[in-house]
């Protein structure tokens, strides 16, 4: 009986927590998504400055499709095949190295707009860089040591 009591209290604590209720209309028309980068995302521009060498020891990938480039150290893997990058639809290239998840995301998208129907308005997490009429997004997703330096040397041509 206090188990019940307790859900109850719980229940009424969560419930009164919540503010604000959201009505569904379906009849109302959907805002325009935003064209601009989301906030919290990092931004970077085309590398105007002078190509930076890779720290010792650490290999060169590039995709010359999508004119970019990174360094990275060699105990990461790129893995661009088709089985690594299922589930990731603007996937192009993901890192790995080892364990239970990638440890960086590359993707290509048309727009701002269609970025933000996949992450909303952006995540602290996300390095977005322009190249001519496409975005390129570096996902840190496991917060890796190395990581970030990863994403420091990327370079969009």
């Amino acid at each position: 009986m206090q188990k019940y009591y307790l859900i109850v209290l719980f229940t009424a604590l969560v419930l009164s927590g919540c503010g604000t209720i959201v009505e569904f209309d379906a009849t109302a028309t959907a805002p325009a998504l935003p064209t601009e980068i989301p906030d919290e995302a990092t931004v970077e521009q085309a590398a105007s400055v002078p190509e930076a060498a890779a720290p010792e020891g650490w290999l060169t990938y590039e995709d010359t499709a999508h004119g970019f480039y990174f360094y990275y150290p060699p105990e990461f893997e790129v893995l661009t095949d088709a089985d690594s990058l299922y589930g990731w639809e603007k996937g192009v290239a993901l890192l790995y190295n080892g364990g239970q998840s990638y440890d960086i995301a590359i993707q290509i998208w048309g727009s701002a707009a269609e970025m933000e129907v996949v992450y909303g308005r952006g995540d602290a997490r996300m390095h977005v860089f322009e190249r001519s009429d496409q975005l390129i997004s570096v996902m840190n997703i496991t917060n890796e040591i190395d990581s970030e330096g990863i994403i420091a040397s990327f370079t969009v041509r």
